[in-house]
């Protein structure tokens, strides 16, 4: 599977800059995009600049660069064709880019050195928001530099992934019309599953407090976990939309465990596991239609004429979130563990923050 390691960070003063330019040079000469570069040049620019500068490593594995046919000169035309792009990752006008650079091809680690300046000191920031530490204001940029050396790298690879991700979307408009069938009044329930909904209708009645699965009691998640496996065995709709889902998780933990298949039984077993009965911080979508549904049928809140009805609009919204995590997981283009809720809701809240700073070295725009 190709991957594509970047780290990145800004030298804090002109001289640290230079030093690190020196130390490039010495294990490979410079170079600028296509271009190749004379030290005292280099180090005449830099200083003369006063800009922030970004330093980052792009690393690659060896058998990418071997099948890629990955070299220095390689490296000169990436960057001669997408520092433009690069340099707008940044906010740098694509004119006053500095870009300096050093391929080096080390055993088993091949990277790549390069350094980012604007020849404008209001130029190369990223946006701070309150409560952000400096790595996270600067995932956004560092995440689309990533973006754009990877897309340039992988563009082969990712044309046979598009024309994966194109017949899925076919697949997911064939599986709505599935979906519309729930909604019909034929659409069978499955028996268990309303005997076990009107029982964990009658425990939710007599709970205290917030009726969501993450507050109830343990007997109370244990309800709700066997009445989606119920749904999920019973009816051909949930099972089919689930088992796409379970072979979207499989196929891409399989890259991951491919020579032990072992650990990718574990895995799997362990997903699973998670599914039905999710841990803190996991997703409970799902368990929480289910407990939303009991509580409209206690409360009358619904406008359904019976309970089976109520039922089948629930079971379109499980169905309806299957469809849709597949989805995401697999436009993600990997395995995507199930996201912490707490983490969600803190990043809702930085981006609701307006109080924005411009971060530049030595003081604010």
């Amino acid at each position: 599977m190709p991957k594509v390691f970047l780290k990145s960070k800004f030298l804090k003063t002109q001289k640290h800059a230079v030093n690190y330019l020196c130390y490039l040079n010495r294990q490979s000469p410079l170079f600028s995009g296509a271009k190749e570069v004379a030290l005292k040049d280099v180090l005449a620019e830099i200083q003369k600049s006063g800009a922030i500068c970004w330093s980052h490593i792009l690393s690659l594995k060896q058998e990418d660069v071997q099948r890629l046919e990955i070299d220095r000169q390689y490296m000169k035309a990436l960057l001669e064709s997408q520092k433009d792009r690069m340099a707008k990752a940044y906010h740098i006008s694509p004119q006053n880019l500095i870009l300096y650079a050093s391929y080096h091809n080390v055993g088993h680690h091949p990277h790549l050195h390069f350094i980012m300046q604007s020849k404008s000191k209001s130029e190369g920031y990223i946006v701070r928001r309150e409560g952000q530490s400096m790595s996270e204001a600067g995932a956004p940029s560092r995440n689309a530099l990533k973006s754009i050396l990877a897309n340039a790298i992988f563009r082969e690879d990712l044309h046979d992934l598009k024309v994966r991700k194109s017949d899925l979307r076919e697949e997911f408009q064939r599986q709505m019309k599935y979906l519309v069938e729930i909604g019909k009044a034929n659409h069978r329930v499955p028996p268990d599953a309303v005997e076990k909904m009107t029982a964990l209708k009658q425990v939710l009645q007599q709970t205290q407090g917030k009726k969501v699965y993450g507050f109830s009691p343990e007997s109370t998640k244990r309800q709700t976990d066997d009445l989606l496996k119920i749904l999920i065995e019973q009816d051909a709709v949930l099972n089919g939309l689930y088992q796409e889902y379970r072979s979207l998780h499989e196929a891409m933990l399989k890259q991951l465990y491919i020579k032990n298949p072992n650990t990718l039984a574990q895995k799997m077993e362990e997903w699973e596991k998670d599914f039905f009965h999710p841990k803190k911080g996991m997703d409970t979508g799902r368990h929480n239609i289910i407990i939303r549904a009991a509580v409209e049928q206690y409360k009358k809140e619904y406008h359904y004429k019976t309970q089976e009805s109520a039922m089948r609009s629930m079971m379109y919204h499980i169905g309806y979130s299957l469809r849709d995590d597949a989805r995401r997981l697999y436009s993600c283009g990997g395995y995507a563990p199930q996201q912490s809720k707490i983490r969600a809701k803190k990043i809702q809240k930085q981006t609701q923050v307006d109080n924005i700073e411009q971060i530049q070295v030595g003081g604010r725009r």
